[in-house]
């Protein structure tokens, strides 16, 4: 009861009041509806950045963030004071009509938010084994370590998505929840905040009800499963598009003041803390829409600044990109000299891990009935001009996917978020798509039957097109499975190490299928290095390459453990090296202690 009052008291601090005060020193942001979708992704962008810093300072995140955004707030406020009450009046002049759509609006946004959740309805953990990793580092920092101390492979790599990981400690420190019971809600809560960030900027934009009210539907029919990373899991890349979507649709209005441009910087500087691969990629995505809009001594000047990036962010890829753990991984080999550099530094090769062996096409991921609609928004729309943005990150999302197909590397992204970012700009473009034919067969049947049968016509226009577009959903991959970790034997030694003093502290090893949740579920540090499902119960040995940890030596087993820092041995199996004390057992679980 106090969790949810503080939440209660504190929300507006959290996700409107320092961005709706930003907005009113914004000559661009008119209207109710873009308003307060600006109020929103602003909020959410500061408390990453404040977060973030203060994560990075060692200060405590949740009391960082709530005293951060409520000053911040406090300073905006005064800077607009004579304006602070212009969403009332902006609300008063909005048709009584609108105001009905909007609660259609937010009706559609929660189903569609508890339509992607379906998959923890019958399981209330997280789903997938990098939602887990996650959580373990949400979990790190709630205990008081650093940003850095849950490895996701043997050698630890720039940690480049540290921004979401602040930000949920913040607020699950603020309003005291624990981050594995509080996860299996995020997806939902997730897209709901992007279906409806995205429906209100769209409808500021065409004041077309039915692209308001179709985005939230059209988002939750891109297709996912377990080897798409989706809206049915919370991990960074899904969170950021929170920010990537306003700043694709919003560029006119941006890109043409400079209050704009600071604001662009700061939901920048908050998606490059969430997830750095997208930030870059989009940022390359609008080199040409800026070039293209210069003349002149603008053009060669931002030519030759451009190259100058180009060569830093090479210099700087090549030199610490986390990319290139994957190609050691990977059964590809790049080319010798700066080329290998520059490969392993932005491109991702597919087979780098063995569960992302295969890549499905771009239809199965976003959906055939999507495409086709998205193929009559381009056509329709393309020349418009505040689809600038979508333009050139739709032809970015597709050249990268096209790389992934026929190439079979992936350029700054995992190949599964490359298609992630396609499949939402074919979803926006998409939902134009409907608009437009939506409009024009209601044109011809008013004019071909008459009223008489409109509405039931109108009705099985629908039916047939939510049938279309989530027709994906039915036909999942056979054996697709979403990774149910948490089974009974490991709860109850998981339970135990949490609840056992004398451990608290310590390091501990465990089969890759299970180490992903030892942190989360026992506060301790888990040194963990493959991910779940991928050569599980394998090692990767500094002498002989990868080996099985349950087929490997003593000897073996000791240089690995050393290598790891580990206190605590979790197993599967049982072991019999003389190092190895054993302080707990259960059905098809050995917990050793590793004398030193």
């Amino acid at each position: 009861m106090v969790s949810i009052l503080v939440g209660i008291l504190t929300a507006p601090i959290l996700f409107f009041l320092p961005g709706y005060f930003w907005s009113l020193s914004l000559p661009w942001v008119r209207g109710f509806t873009v308003r307060l979708a600006v109020s929103l992704v602003t909020s959410v962008a500061l408390g990453v950045l404040l977060s973030y810093g203060a994560a990075l300072f060692d200060i405590p995140v949740g009391a960082a963030l709530f005293a951060g955004l409520l000053l911040t707030s406090a300073g905006f406020g005064w800077t607009v004071r004579r304006r602070l009450f212009e969403a009332v009046s902006e609300w008063r002049e909005v048709p009584r009509s609108e105001k009905m759509m909007a609660a259609g609006l937010v009706f559609l946004c929660v189903v569609a938010g508890i339509f992607v959740s379906l998959p923890h309805f019958g399981y209330p953990w997280p789903v997938h084994g990098d939602e887990w990793w996650s959580v373990g580092e949400v979990q790190n920092l709630l205990e008081g370590r650093s940003l850095d101390t849950h490895p996701y492979f043997l050698d630890p790599l720039t940690n480049y998505k540290p921004g979401l990981t602040a930000y949920l400690s913040g607020i699950f420190s603020l309003w005291r929840v624990d981050p594995v019971s509080a996860w299996a809600h995020l997806p939902g809560a997730n897209l709901f905040f992007i279906a409806l960030i995205s429906s209100l900027l769209l409808f500021s934009i065409t004041r077309d009800k039915l692209v308001a009210l179709a985005v939230p539907v059209f988002l939750a029919a891109v297709r996912s499963n377990a080897y798409m990373l989706g809206w049915w899991f919370f991990v960074p890349s899904t969170f950021a598009f929170l920010f990537i979507i306003p700043l694709v649709v919003t560029v006119p209005s941006w890109a043409s003041n400079r209050r704009g441009v600071v604001w662009v910087l700061a939901i920048f500087g908050a998606l490059a803390a969430v997830y750095l691969p997208f930030a870059l990629f989009l940022a390359l995505a609008f080199v040409p829409l800026f070039f293209f809009s210069l003349h002149g001594n603008a053009r060669m000047i931002f030519s030759i600044a451009a190259l100058m990036l180009f060569a830093a962010l090479v210099f700087t890829g090549a030199e610490l990109s986390p990319y290139r753990e994957y190609w050691r991984l990977s059964s590809l080999s790049a080319a010798e000299g700066w080329f290998a550099a520059f490969t392993t530094s932005f491109f991702v090769p597919i087979d780098a891990t063995v569960h992302f062996a295969q890549s499905p096409g771009a239809v199965s991921v976003t959906g055939f009935g999507l495409l086709v609609f998205a193929l009559v928004g381009v056509w329709k729309t393309w020349r418009s001009d505040w689809v600038r943005g979508l333009r050139w990150v739709l032809l970015a999302a597709a050249m990268n996917v096209t790389l992934v197909i026929f190439g079979g590397v992936s350029f700054l992204l995992f190949h599964q978020r490359a298609f992630h970012l396609f499949a939402a700009m074919a979803a926006l473009w998409a939902v134009l798509g409907l608009a437009v034919l939506a409009r024009e067969w209601y044109g011809w049947v008013t004019e071909k039957w008459g009223m008489r049968w409109r509405r039931t016509l109108v009705l099985v226009f629908a039916i047939l097109t939510l049938s279309f577009v989530f027709f994906g959903y039915f036909r999942l991959p056979a054996g697709t499975s979403l990774y149910f970790l948490v089974n009974e034997n490991d709860l109850v030694a998981l339970r135990w190490l949490r609840g056992e003093p004398t451990l608290r502290g310590l390091k501990v090893v465990a089969d890759p299928d299970v180490g992903t949740i030892v942190t989360p579920l026992t506060r301790l540090v888990s040194k963990v290095t493959l991910r779940t499902g991928q050569n599980t119960s394998s090692v990767i040995n500094p002498a002989s390459g990868r080996i099985s940890f349950i087929e490997s030596t003593c000897e073996e087993k000791r240089e690995y453990l050393t290598r790891m820092d580990a206190d605590i041995a979790y197993t599967r199996t049982s072991q019999s090296c003389p190092f190895l004390e054993e302080i707990f057992n259960t059905e098809g679980v050995f917990i050793y202690r590793i004398n030193k």
